[in-house]
């Protein structure tokens, strides 16, 4: 993904956005009506400056939360990796196991366009408060019964594929809302897989490797009009 310039409009957009919100909070101020909600808090309203010094913390924090951003955008906007195996071995294979190495690339979690949430694109600059309770992250949880699972491991990512049994002559096909694959490299054109296959019973291991063509990169303003034109519809 190419992201450079779409960090500079996000500092700049959300920057503008917070200095208009609390411009408004503080014009909007009505002394009959202290408690603006049913907590009985009224919005916070910053000075210039404390507006200034907040959003000069939430920027200089931002480049550290970039990579989970771009991640979740990513998950967002392009289509998850299915994959498809065959026995073709005459008899049943019992608990086949499949370990696939994507070489020099990340894998993110696919997500439902339709529920991002643009937050997590674009964090907004935010004023600390306290909540009552906290809302569990269930992002990359693998829930039981879903035999594909995967792990990021310095450069590469390496998914297995564990099933119980595999029919002669038969396909098994995953399901394609599991992760999306990334390659590290915006330029190539090219990314090298590698695999193993072991079967309960059997003392060797098979191995092989093959190539896929990646996809032309994708800027990123390309890739939030996408999710956006989605959310909610």
């Amino acid at each position: 993904i190419q992201t450079e310039t779409f960090l500079q409009t996000v500092i700049e957009s959300e920057s503008e956005c917070f200095r208009e919100s609390q411009s408004e909070n503080r014009s909007a101020a009505n002394p009959a009506w202290p408690a603006a909600n049913l907590f009985g808090s009224t919005p916070t309203r910053l000075s210039q400056s404390e507006v200034e010094d907040q959003i000069a913390t939430w920027r200089n924090g931002l480049p550290d939360r970039w990579d989970d951003c771009m991640a979740y955008l990513a998950g967002s906007a392009f289509g998850g990796i299915g994959f498809r195996i065959i026995n073709t071995a005459p008899s049943y294979l019992n608990r086949p196991r499949l370990d696939v190495t994507f070489h020099n690339c990340r894998g993110v979690e696919w997500l439902d366009p339709e529920d991002a949430d643009i937050d997590k694109i674009t964090p907004p600059v935010a004023i600390p408060r306290s909540f009552f309770g906290v809302i569990p992250d269930l992002s990359g949880v693998r829930f039981k019964g879903n035999p594909v699972e995967w792990e990021n491991v310095d450069d590469d990512l390496v998914v297995t594929i564990s099933l119980d049994a595999l029919r002669p002559n038969t396909f098994w096909v995953s399901d394609t809302d599991d992760l999306v694959v990334l390659c590290r490299d915006n330029d190539a054109e090219h990314v090298m897989v590698s695999w193993t296959a072991t079967v309960e019973g059997r003392g060797e291991q098979f191995v092989g490797e093959f190539e896929l063509t990646t996809h032309p990169p994708a800027s990123a303003f390309e890739l939030y009009d996408r999710v956006t034109s989605q959310v909610g519809s």
